[in-house]
């Protein structure tokens, strides 16, 4: 659920399985705070998942501070034994930054959100059918035949 994180005016998203962390807005030396609590809050023992994904795709502004809280984000999260990825999402101003620093050599990130979580889409087109004739739907024979 949506919610502000007390003192920071950045909003935050936190699901489940694996945790996704959606910041948005700018994310500087006064709302970094708030990323460091939210991965705090995920890593308590009730919540911790195998794998948390910090999703940057609504972010505007990304300070050297913001990148310091990513890096430490994720030295948080390895010490928990769980792995940090960062999506970065469309925003060409937060690809700049990541890049020019450095980052997207050194942490797990990702284009996006659903390649964060491994999301793979598999895009049917109208008019294409597959051998049995059906649309996107295998046959069972497709099922299972074994690959060759």
């Amino acid at each position: 659920m949506p919610g502000l994180v007390p003192g920071s005016g950045m909003w935050l998203f936190c699901s489940h399985e694996p945790a996704v962390i959606a910041l948005s807005g700018v994310v500087d030396s006064f709302t970094a705070p708030g990323l460091e609590r939210a991965v705090s809050a995920m890593l308590s023992p009730r919540r911790v998942a195998e794998a948390i994904v910090v999703d940057l795709a609504e972010v505007t502004f990304l300070s050297v501070a913001g990148i310091d809280a990513l890096h430490d984000a994720v030295d948080q999260a390895a010490a928990e034994h769980v792995t940090l990825r960062i999506a970065l999402g469309g925003r060409t101003c937060v690809r700049r930054v990541m890049t020019a620093t450095g980052m997207t050599a050194v942490l797990d990130v990702y284009p996006d959100l659903r390649a964060a979580l491994g999301i793979t889409f598999t895009l049917v087109t109208s008019g294409s059918e597959n051998a049995a004739g059906s649309r996107g739907v295998p046959s069972e024979q497709q099922r299972e035949a074994p690959n060759s």
